[in-house]
């Protein structure tokens, strides 16, 4: 927050992980890592549509949105500033397209290391702990451990 200017600034992680939300109402805007904070806060009780469909549909909620109505989460890998005015301004300092530039530039060595090194290390827990099992529910993080093993 910035007293003199009359501005506050935002800068969300470059993947948008740890999420920031906004709420606007008029020349208001309330920004929260919390959008129970930001009900509560605002007295909001409507449910975002689209919201709950995605949630319904998906297990989560995608874009923008959430399940509390004109609640919506702001973009990863910008600074955004608001000023008294009421101007809003986001710029990306880490684009949407900079992971996949990453991945592009991954050796291929490293690769095989990092294969190596799970495949070994998979194998040495299985020698001290036979049978080696591992637990699959059918949810996000059985299908990296089975794709893994």
């Amino acid at each position: 927050m910035d007293f003199q200017d009359l501005q506050i600034e935002v800068l969300t992680d470059p993947l948008g992980m740890e999420q920031v939300y906004t709420y606007h109402r008029g020349s208001t805007i309330v920004v929260s890592n919390s959008v129970l904070l930001i009900q509560r806060t605002c007295g909001l009780t409507a449910i975002d549509e689209v919201g709950a469909s995605l949630f319904l549909l998906l297990g989560w909620v995608g874009g923008d949105r959430t399940l509390r109505e004109s609640v919506h989460v702001l973009p990863g890998g910008y600074v955004h500033r608001w000023k008294y005015n009421g101007s809003r301004t986001s710029v990306a300092y880490w684009p949407r397209t900079s992971p996949a530039e990453l991945s592009q530039c991954w050796e291929e060595s490293r690769t095989v290391e990092l294969t190596h090194r799970l495949t070994t290390t998979l194998h040495n827990l299985s020698n001290c702990f036979a049978p080696f099992g591992c637990d699959l529910t059918g949810g996000r993080d059985s299908r990296v451990l089975a794709a893994a093993l």
